[in-house]
Parts: structure tokens; C-alpha cells; sequence
């Protein structure tokens, strides 16, 4: 299960949208995909996974430099992935962080849900 928590109403629209996004890529994946990271990524959006907190960062302290972060089953979204309409691919390669993937899991997967950003 996803918790969305302290963003402007114009985002949250935005962070809906980029999780139908990855459901569907999910679920129709265009390319190979691990079974495994599937599985784990089908339960984290599922809910069958301990709950996902996503939260709005803002552009300072930490959020400064990065478009989002990762920590537990948490995840940091900054207002550098709204501004530069990557929302989708951010939170994905997050999640795949969350779901026990690697980095090169998530850099390989992302260029998937990138090519949807622009939808």
C-alpha cells in the first residue's frame, strides 16, 4: 500500500498519475523484468507489503540537490521531479529500491516508465 502525505493538491494529481504509470508497467511490462523484483514491486502497490509513506520534500536541505530519496519504506519526493515532469521514473526507481532491487535494476528498468513521462 502506497500513503501519500503532505503534497500540494496540484501534485497530488501528478503522484496518482505517475503510480497508474508504474502499476501498468507493472503489469504489461515492454521488456525483461526479473520475476523476483516483479513479484516485490506487484505487493509493495498491492498492499501486501508494509505501507510506503511517500512525502514532499520541498527544494531545501536535503532535497536541494536530488529529485527524490529512499530510507525503509519511506520515500523523500522533491520538488525537482515535479519540475522536470519525471515524476514517474523517480518513484520508480525507488520503489525498485524498496523492493530489494539493485541500482542497476533501477537504471535499467527506468527507461521504461520514462518513455511514459511524457503522456
Amino acid at each position: 500500500m502506497i500513503r501519500i502525505r503532505g503534497f500540494k493538491p496540484e501534485h497530488m494529481a501528478v503522484v496518482r498519475r505517475s503510480l497508474a504509470i508504474i502499476r501498468q508497467r507493472i503489469e504489461h511490462p515492454p521488456g525483461l523484468m526479473p520475476s523476483d523484483l516483479r513479484a516485490e514491486l506487484k505487493a509493495i502497490l498491492g498492499g501486501s507489503r508494509p505501507v510506503v509513506v511517500l512525502v514532499y520534500g520541498g527544494d531545501q536541505g536535503i532535497c536541494a540537490e536530488p529529485c527524490a530519496r529512499s530510507a525503509g519504506y519511506r520515500i523523500l519526493l522533491c520538488k525537482r521531479a515535479f519540475d522536470q515532469t519525471r515524476l514517474p521514473a523517480a518513484l520508480f526507481h525507488e520503489l525498485v529500491h524498496i523492493a530489494r532491487g539493485w541500482e542497476l535494476d533501477a537504471e535499467a528498468l527506468i527507461g521504461d516508465v520514462a518513455s511514459e513521462t511524457a503522456l
